[in-house]
């Protein structure tokens, strides 16, 4: 009994410790639990994405940052693209509040991108340089051709390039490198002060940045509705200080998408052709048939004015004579033009196609973007239907603006640029002279037994004008009340001009003399582009409308003189057709016919649109220029033999220039022109039978303009 209690008694206790021990295991694994807990869940919070608060410490910076730089590039753009004067900026402020509220929005929008990344201030660093930038090299370009950077430019970007060299000097490309080194070391330290940024910093910047948007978009509808912002197609820099350096910028993008204008459709312009049809049919105009029929010509002096008009300026001796001389005599005046400064073919293209360029884009250039891959109808079309045949004459490069493509599309036959002509004088700042295109013109017109249109581009007078005296002796002196910068600039300008104005004499007596000859009789326009580059002009007072030009006309025979006759040079070639005697062609009835009804300009913007860019309602199927082939040169350009001796290439035929090169099995070689007849050529290695030899004319990057057939070493 005893035992057995004493076994309960032990069992007892046993139960007693296990149940204790029990207890305190219990609590240990409770403990660890609690802990593996307490771990999970901090682990869990660290996983978990931290929740962006609304506005933080570093947003508010952020949001000063983006305002403040925003402000600054927008001073900044406005400054330069206003010719770094501060007075433009404060009339811009004051007089064009929604245009300024609309680029600081565009401004913003873009800079706002900086609240979706971590580097911020690197980002901002490089916004701003691009924008600044951009506005530089507008500034630089107004200051070359008085017309600032369009979104079109980058079409003809390489001719740009290509010219730039008779521009820039060392110091400008020394200052571009420092530039440039400051850039990137900017960069650098941006990128490390940004180390230790966060994405995002607060909602409240994301909203201020959609807000910004949202209202840009919500107003720029109404405010180019009420025309507040509008552009003014003929005056690009006026339309960029009117609306905005940005604001410009992208608008020459988005005016790039082409819509038909309002009104456009088949009925309306069925109605403009009947009206003009009608009023054809009613023009009681002699219209000269069989050989009284007139070659037409237009010649279109590079930067040509008036000189004695400039205020404060005394000149020795009249530099135009000859041209003032025929302006008294003949129908004569001011058109405006839609250009400044530079930019040739906008008005070149005016003229000789009738289209008005406030349709068209602000800083267009037509050959590099309308007709260089399709045709249309120009007065070369309209001509050629009537039995002439076309031509176009360029002392510059054939390739520049892409004028041989677009020659070709307006229908042109042949096309004689530099790299065709010999016999080449050069200015002191080495641009070809305009005597040699007398020579050419009547090769021209030498060339066939029927009538003829030409249409000659000059360049002698071309810009950069020199601000230091160059070491010649003209005969134009300068005096005046101004800078001798100016003096400088006008001096060598004048000579230019007067020489233009003796070629000018010569090509007229060229032309009486060959009536004499052939009996042929001829008609000349001729027109100044665009307003010369002259400093004075344009760096303070407009002393002189900057967007007018003078014309004039000269024939063989007797032409009425006209008061009024045009205002625009997209009507100087239906007044030559008018004066000559000579049918209209479709588009310049609309200047004949419409021009005094009171909705004139609208009927010529839909039937330019529909000509340039929609269905063509308004021509008649033997109207429309086709698909046409040009010859580049008046003359043949052949090889008549090729002889191989040691490591010279002897190549002797015709017509070759400065610009023929030998290609031996499509292999360039570097040639030598001895004459006009002979070509030398470095050869490496041995002629041998069946090697082809041919003569490519070469334009500017060396693009082939033509090539001789090839010659086959028998």
């Amino acid at each position: 009994m005893l035992t057995i209690l004493k076994i309960i008694k032990y069992d007892d206790k046993f139960i007693k410790e296990g149940a204790m021990e029990n207890n305190d295991t219990k609590e240990v694994v409770n403990e660890n639990n609690s802990i593996n807990n307490k771990n999970n869940l901090d682990n869990s919070n660290k996983n978990k994405p931290k929740k962006i608060k609304f506005i933080t410490k570093d947003s508010l910076k952020d949001f000063t940052l983006w305002v403040v730089v925003s402000l600054i590039l927008f001073f900044v753009m406005e400054y330069l693209s206003r010719r770094s004067r501060i007075e433009k900026v404060e009339v811009f402020l004051k007089d064009n509040t929604y245009a300024t509220v609309i680029n600081i929005l565009l401004i913003l929008g873009i800079t706002g991108i900086i609240f979706f990344v971590k580097h911020k201030k690197a980002v901002l660093w490089l916004i701003s340089f691009l924008f600044i930038g951009l506005a530089v090299v507008s500034r630089m370009i107004l200051e070359f051709r008085g017309m600032p950077v369009a979104f079109m430019d980058l079409y003809a970007l390489q001719d740009g390039l290509s010219i730039a060299s008779r521009f820039i000097n060392k110091k400008m490309i020394i200052i571009a490198a420092i530039v440039i080194i400051l850039f990137i070391a900017g960069l650098i330290i941006m990128w490390k002060l940004d180390k230790k940024s966060k994405r995002f910093n607060g909602i409240s910047n994301i909203i201020a940045w959609m807000l910004s948007i949202l209202v840009f978009a919500v107003s720029i509808g109404p405010i180019k509705k009420t025309g507040i912002i509008h552009n003014i197609g003929w005056d690009v820099q006026a339309t960029y200080e009117l609306n905005g350096f940005l604001y410009s910028i992208l608008d020459s993008y988005f005016g790039y998408l082409r819509k038909p204008p309002e009104g456009y459709s088949k009925e309306a312009i069925a109605k403009i052709r009947e009206e003009v049809d009608k009023k054809a049919a009613e023009d009681k105009r002699t219209i000269k048939t069989g050989k009284d029929v007139p070659n037409v010509v237009i010649v279109q002096l590079e930067g040509f004015m008036d000189p004695t008009k400039i205020p404060n300026v005394n000149l020795s001796i009249d530099p135009i004579p000859n041209f003032r001389k025929l302006a008294e005599k003949n129908t004569s005046g001011y058109m405006n033009v839609p250009t400044t400064g530079g930019a040739t073919a906008r008005t070149e293209f005016e003229v000789i196609s009738g289209q008005n360029f406030d349709n068209l884009l602000s800083g267009e250039i037509p050959y590099t973007s309308i007709v260089k891959e399709k045709t249309s109808n120009s007065m070369a079309t309209a001509l050629k239907n009537q039995g002439f045949t076309a031509h176009a004459l360029h002392n510059f490069k054939g390739n520049f603006y892409n004028r041989n493509k677009g020659f070709k599309n307006l229908g042109y036959d042949t096309f004689t640029s530099v790299e065709y002509m010999n016999g080449l004088e050069y200015t002191a700042l080495d641009w070809p002279k305009d005597y040699i295109l007398t020579d050419y013109m009547k090769k021209a017109l030498d060339s066939t037994k029927g009538k003829d249109f030409i249409t000659t581009v000059s360049v002698q007078g071309h810009s950069n004008y020199p601000t230091e005296k160059v070491d010649e002796d003209y005969p134009c002196k300068i005096t005046g009340n101004i800078e001798d910068k100016y003096k400088n600039q006008l001096y060598y300008y004048c000579e230019q001009i007067r020489e233009m104005d003796e070629f000018i004499k010569q090509f007229d007596d060229m032309l009486l003399q060959r009536k004499k000859e052939t009996g042929e009789d001829t008609i000349v326009l001729y027109y100044g582009d665009h307003m010369p580059k002259l400093d004075y002009l344009y760096d303070g007072e407009e002393y002189l409308n900057r967007y007018e030009s003078p014309y004039t006309y000269f024939a063989t025979f007797d032409i009425p003189k006209e008061e009024n006759a045009i205002t625009d040079a997209f009507q100087a070639g239906t007044e030559l057709l008018k004066l000559g005697g000579v049918e209209y062609g479709p588009i310049e009835k609309v200047h004949a016919y419409l021009r005094n009804d009171k909705d004139y300009l609208k009927k010529v913007q839909l039937v330019e649109y529909d000509i340039l860019f929609g269905e063509k309602y308004y021509l008649k199927d033997n109207e429309i220029q086709k698909k046409n082939t040009i010859k580049m040169g008046i003359d043949d350009i052949k090889i008549n033999s090729v002889k191989a001796k040691g490591e010279t290439l002897t190549v002797e035929g015709q017509n070759f220039t400065a610009r023929s090169f030998v290609y031996l099995n499509e292999k360039l070689l570097e040639t030598t022109m001895e004459s006009p007849g002979k070509l030398t050529a470095k050869l490496n290695g041995e002629l041998k039978k069946g090697d082809i030899i041919v003569v490519k004319q070469l334009g500017d990057h060396d693009a082939e303009l033509s090539s001789t057939p090839e010659f086959k070493i028998k």
